[in-house]
């Protein structure tokens, strides 16, 4: 964890570059407005700076729950579009944080999009949380009093994998007041990804799907509904929602499975992790991941992605990123991959989107 801590290259969505949102080694914030609730943020603090650094971000709650939330304004940014950073070329959201209170702190992480990659436009009102991460520990060290630590969260276990993002946060759960944690080198780091399913199946790969009646450009689910608020912990459910369309299955048998094939082989080369939204729209509903080699045969083991998410609901999208490594041995080179309902009912339904092979 930490690869690309203390990167304070610059703040250009350059070709090649991190994008560098708060830096103590300048102490502003690079996103044009600050759109905190329940405290304010010092971005020339000094009480503990990071070596090299004479400022850290100092966010202090004046009542419980409060959350540091940069955010975009319109007409700004390397975009230069209305209300939205472009979230294409970035794979990670990274940051360093330091707690400052001691009765079981967490914070959370959650980013709002902009409507989920729909055409660039001034909002009203409000906007929509995408997803939020409520345990920092799974993507660095267990939170430490008076401790640093850096945390790197993949942006598909935060709904926006690609997308356009209008504004993030840091929301301190531990129901204190004063200044509560310390932030710096918070950046959106970039990463490469390839998609299998983004707004329908993504050319090269084509359905072979059993036991199933799938469509990738299904609308049954429409916008995220989830409006963002200041939630007090846990977080007000989210409906995390990556495109204006999804893949739907409805199971016709027992063994219902989503799959698809690539005609010439995928090359895995560079690529680390495989990320996928999925849906389960039956309380209970266990899902398998597996991967084939080129004949078609299954290839490495099948994998649980409930093991490698936040959380799973039957109520919204849930996010997983699995890395490589659990499938076991694979090869460089695959011809397909399928996600399979065990839940063995016919009529079952099982959402899915967002699939990409990511590093």
């Amino acid at each position: 964890m930490g690869a690309d801590a203390g990167n304070d290259s610059g703040v250009a969505n350059d070709a090649g570059a991190n994008f560098i949102v708060y830096s103590g080694a300048a102490g502003v914030n690079n996103f044009p407005a600050d759109y905190s609730f329940a405290g304010s943020a010092n971005y020339q603090d000094t009480t503990s700076p990071r070596t090299g650094h004479p400022y850290d971000l100092g966010f202090t709650a004046t009542s419980a729950f409060g959350g540091w939330l940069p955010a975009t304004v319109p007409s700004w940014g390397p975009s230069n579009a209305n209300w939205y950073f472009d979230g294409a070329p970035f794979a990670y959201l990274q940051f360093d944080l330091m707690p400052r209170v001691s009765n079981g702190q967490a914070v959370s992480v959650y980013l709002v999009g902009n409507f989920a990659g729909l055409a660039p436009h001034a909002f009203v009102g409000d906007a929509n949380i995408e997803a939020s991460v409520d345990d920092i520990s799974k993507y660095g060290p267990t939170p430490l009093l008076g401790v640093w630590g850096t945390y790197r969260i993949p942006l598909n276990q935060l709904g926006v994998l690609g997308q356009q993002i209008y504004k993030f946060a840091l929301q301190d759960h531990s129901g204190s007041t004063g200044t509560v944690f310390l932030v710096d080198n918070v950046q959106f780091v970039r990463g490469t990804y390839s998609w299998v399913v983004n707004h329908g199946l993504t050319s090269g790969w084509v359905d072979a799907s059993t036991h199933a009646t799938v469509t990738y450009t299904n609308t049954d689910l429409g916008p995220p509904l989830a409006i963002l608020a200041a939630p007090t912990p846990p977080p007000a459910a989210q409906s995390s929602f990556i495109g204006p369309d999804q893949a739907k299955l409805v199971a016709t048998a027992a063994g219902a499975t989503l799959r698809v094939n690539h005609a010439g082989g995928f090359n895995l080369s560079g690529f680390t992790q495989l990320a996928l939204s999925s849906w389960a729209t039956q309380s209970g509903q266990q899902l398998e991941v597996q991967l084939y080699d080129t004949s078609g045969s299954p290839v490495g083991s099948a994998v649980n992605p409930y093991l490698y998410g936040v959380d799973h609901f039957s109520t919204r999208y849930s996010n997983f990123t699995i890395p490589l490594s659990a499938f076991g041995a694979v090869g460089t080179t695959i011809g397909g991959l399928s996600i399979k309902d065990l839940s063995g009912g016919a009529g079952n339904t099982l959402y899915v989107c967002a699939v990409a092979f990511t590093s």
